[in-house]
């Protein structure tokens, strides 16, 4: 397990978590990686991304969007955009590493990041995992989370958010 740090074009640094693994196939020219990716409110070990990333036989990395756990910048609502950007920079940071991005894994928000690099990225992957993506995004509630309304998110979400941990 080895922590790594990022800097995305925005000059912010993305902090996540390689869990380095042997390559199953020794015949394989890079290593596989799967890249892991937090939901709205979460941080690369919220949840079962840690366990995730321990029990898989690949090697992972789990990262904070900017703004996020130890990420700096400044932590948006619903930044599906700049999520996707930091999800790119990570991706080149190891494909330059001699990774193959062999999956992606998205939970909530992660989702719609891992479905936008999946369809635009160079090389297709060979898997896209989504975990409670969204689905219907016409509902309103990414328009009433936009910026002009934080302030009333923020209060919302200091009485109403409770994060559970396996630590």
């Amino acid at each position: 397990m080895t922590t790594i740090k990022i800097q995305n074009k925005s000059g912010e640094t993305i902090v996540g978590v390689l869990e380095g693994k042997p390559e199953l196939d020794p015949t394989r020219h890079q290593r596989r990686l799967v890249l892991i990716a937090h939901g709205a409110l979460g941080h690369k070990n919220y949840l079962y991304q840690r366990l995730l990333a321990e029990k898989l036989p690949f090697s992972s990395f789990r990262f904070d969007y900017r703004g996020n756990g130890e990420s700096t910048g400044e932590a948006k609502y619903a930044n599906f955009g700049e999520d996707t950007e930091d999800l790119f920079e990570v991706a080149h940071y190891f494909e330059n590493k001699g990774y193959e991005i062999w999956a992606v894994v998205g939970h909530s928000r992660g989702s719609a990041s891992c479905f936008k690099y999946a369809t635009t990225c160079d090389k297709p992957l060979a898997h896209v995992i989504n975990v409670s993506g969204r689905y219907d995004m016409n509902d309103g509630t990414i328009l009433a989370n936009l910026p002009h309304n934080s302030k009333k998110l923020e209060e919302q979400a200091s009485r109403l958010c409770i994060t559970h941990s396996t630590d």
